[in-house]
């Protein structure tokens, strides 16, 4: 709106005239009629200074918010745009704890450190609607209802902390003269960067805090494993002490070269299980779980649980389906950069979609950012959806209640989402997932609020959803088989496993992995191997991955009849040059076989399954898989 055009409604609002709405904004007039209302003087301000104690008080306790927004006229103000602008910080309650003066003209804004905007007098300026308001506030010249900011232009950005508290004002401003020399995005910009910043650090220090409360013992070593820090509950369980921290109920030292061992040979791990023996009341061992993080600047945060008992007492039971970082095997670029992205992202509750060919590896990565996350202590769900018939797929995740559909449970059933509540449901194979379901599921992913198949009542769940699948999932939206909003939701963060071929460097790791922890009657190691069938292992195209190369692994230990492996024992034992027709021979052969046995027994699916010897459920999946219809064999 043109200037004159402002100044002339202030003018006839001034004389008692009510301003043509089309001039002058809602908020604008509202702030004009409040003043009015308080009968603030449309002259001059008013303000008063806090006592120079209650000043320091102030800035001591907003310190953190103080050097954010230091830092950001450091880094953005000053070196792109000089002396344009002012920038004032002003607490919630209304009183100036920093400024950045820049402009030479001192006397275009009056405020200093230590001035308070008079909280019963409010919109009189930016700053003071802006706390009123709680919304970003843009005054230009005579839209302030003091002539005396008529020369100024003000952008007041409202601060809030990670708890979506009202904390301060941030204040840009310059002369009107200068209004289009700033950038419309840069106020906003500073206030993000400020606010972000501050909350960042804010959390910083209450993680620092609730390390000092955990219900687990938390230790902290320095980079030569030396302890730096440990809580009560460390301190009262290991016998140790500040004074002393060597010395003790525990062979504490012991322990700490177990630590350093794991953490040289595999980085970080998650509730490995170690020994260490206490002394208290006689000697005895006790299990001890521990889980590590290495900080940035090398330092090592130790996590302890533990059981009283004898030694390794239920620790293979503590350790069914769990997977860490550490089970994953190789040290390719490809595959070390998933682990990266994959450390990052188990710090966080974002979505992860995880793609691979089959037998890469999904439901290990995925397990392995379920237990670096928060929510480790939680359950990790995995659904196959693949293996699901479509109609048992819904109750399957969502539940169902008592008697919801003929052969429900008299007692209804709790489903997937609601047993991962707090921790993590891992969906392998989501392509499969069928598109009338996937509506259904999307509004799970908008409001995380579960209703069992049959009932009425919701529950509303927290979990973190990781799925995976083999196939192109854009392509699936462009066939219109895959809801492309539902792809966006799941695709929050996408990681892509490398298939086995693009990681040659660690095709003989895996081997040499497997030759040590499967059946090995001739305690064959990869020294058994000659170079050229070290060489062949690597040009195998491994089309079934890490998992192919299991099974290979396998059946090599098994029939080898020598301590020495060569190419022509390998040839013969996994029959290479069938592997182009094996595929396309193997599935024809077990789609005919499923027909000729459901035939014979009546399409009684019960009777085939067990058969065949597998669940309904895998049944339902190959009649899916190979497009048998069931009504065609009854």
């Amino acid at each position: 709106m043109d200037k004159q055009h402002i100044t002339d409604a202030w003018i006839n609002f001034q004389r008692g005239k009510k301003p043509d709405g089309t001039v002058v904004s809602d908020l604008v007039m509202r702030t004009w009629m409040r003043c009015r209302e308080y009968n603030i003087s449309p002259e001059t301000p008013s303000y008063s200074m806090v006592p120079q104690p209650q000043l320091c008080q102030v800035k001591q306790k907003t310190a953190g918010l103080i050097t954010s927004v230091h830092n950001a006229v450091s880094s953005i103000i000053v070196p792109g745009y000089g002396k344009l602008f002012n920038v004032v910080l002003v607490t919630s309650d209304g009183i100036t704890i920093y400024k950045h003066a820049a402009i030479a003209q001192h006397s275009i804004t009056p405020t200093s450190e230590g001035m308070a905007f008079r909280l019963d007098d409010p919109g009189a300026s930016a700053v003071s609607t802006c706390i009123l308001e709680r919304t970003p506030v843009i005054f230009s010249g005579a839209e302030h209802y003091c002539r005396a900011f008529h020369g100024m232009h003000c952008h007041a950005m409202p601060i809030f902390d990670h708890y979506q508290n009202f904390i301060a004002v941030l204040s840009i401003s310059t002369s009107v003269q200068n209004k289009y020399k700033i950038p419309p995005f840069l106020p906003s910009l500073i206030a993000n960067y400020v606010e972000s910043q501050n909350n960042i650090n804010n959390l910083r220090r209450e993680f620092d805090t609730a390390l000092s409360l955990a219900t687990d013992a938390s230790v902290i070593l320095d980079q030569d494993y030396a302890i730096q820090y440990m809580n009560e509950l460390a301190r009262k369980f290991l016998g140790l002490d500040d004074g002393n921290l060597y010395t003790g109920k525990a062979s504490f030292s012991s322990f700490l070269r177990q630590i350093k061992r794991l953490v040289e040979i595999e980085g970080d791990f998650h509730r490995r299980a170690l020994d260490i023996e206490l002394k208290s009341g006689g000697s005895r061992i006790t299990t001890v779980f521990v889980s590590h993080k290495e900080t940035e600047d090398g330092r090592h945060v130790l996590n302890l649980s533990w059981q009283q008992g004898t030694k390794a007492a239920h620790k293979e039971d503590s350790y069914i389906g769990a997977y860490s970082f550490s089970d994953i095997i190789g040290e390719s670029p490809a595959l070390c950069e998933v682990i990266k992205t994959a450390r990052k992202v188990a710090q966080s509750n974002a979505t992860v979609l995880i793609c691979g060919e089959t037998g890469t590896g999904k439901e290990l990565l995925a397990s392995a950012i379920h237990n670096s996350s928060a929510r480790s202590k939680k359950p990790f769900i995995a659904v196959n959806c693949g293996a699901l018939p479509k109609e048992l797929i819904l109750s399957t995740l969502f539940g169902y209640s008592p008697g919801a559909f003929t052969g429900a449970s008299k007692t209804g059933q709790i489903g997937k989402l609601e047993l991962a509540d707090g921790g993590t449901l891992f969906l392998d194979e989501i392509g499969e997932l069928p598109i009338e379901v996937q509506a259904i599921f999307l509004r799970f992913l908008q409001d995380r609020i579960v209703t069992r198949v049959g009932s009425n009542t919701s529950k509303k769940v927290d979990v973190r959803i990781i799925s995976a699948t083999n196939k192109d999932l854009l392509r699936a939206v462009s066939d219109g088989t895959f809801r492309m909003d539902l792809f966006y939701r799941l695709n929050t963060i996408k990681i892509d496993l490398p298939a086995l071929r693009h990681r040659k460097n660690d095709i003989l790791l895996l081997a040499e992995y497997f030759m040590q922890n499967l059946e090995n009657p001739r305690e064959l190691s990869l020294a058994s191997f000659t170079d050229s069938a070290k060489n062949y292992l690597l040009e195998l195209p491994w089309r079934g991955n890490i998992r192919e190369l299991q099974n290979a692994i396998a059946r090599i230990l098994l029939e080898a009849e020598s301590d020495v492996v060569t190419v022509e024992f390998l040839q013969q034992c996994l029959f290479p040059e069938a592997q182009k027709e094996s595929f396309v021979y193997e599935t024809s052969f077990e789609k005919d076989s499923i027909i000729s046995l459901i035939k014979s027994c009546n399409g009684n699916i019960r009777m085939a399954s067990q058969k065949m010897g597998c669940s309904r459920s895998a049944m339902y999946y190959k009649l899916h898989k190979y497009g048998i219809s069931l009504n065609k064999l009854r």
